[in-house]
């Protein structure tokens, strides 16, 4: 307030200003916070990829080592016949 008892311009700008931070540090904090707990989320699914990738390789390698025994076994028969 001035001396005649009115409020100043100055102090209203001053105090939406204020409330136009306020709002936007409170949704930046906001949205902050919902960037960290989406990352949290792709990083637990990156592991889970990760361990079903490891599976699958396992399960790949035992795949191709039966191949190759059966192939051995097809190629000694083969041999046999000749």
């Amino acid at each position: 307030m001035n001396s005649n008892g009115k409020i100043s311009i100055w102090s209203v700008v001053v105090l939406i200003v204020s409330v136009i931070v306020m709002a936007v540090s409170f949704s930046l904090g906001l949205i902050s916070a919902n960037a960290a707990k989406e990352l949290e989320i792709n990083k637990i699914d990156i592991k889970s990829n990760m361990a079903r990738i490891q599976v699958l390789e396992r399960q790949n390698d035992v795949i191709l080592n039966e191949l190759k025994h059966i192939n051995d076994n097809l190629n000694e028969l083969i041999d046999r016949k000749k």
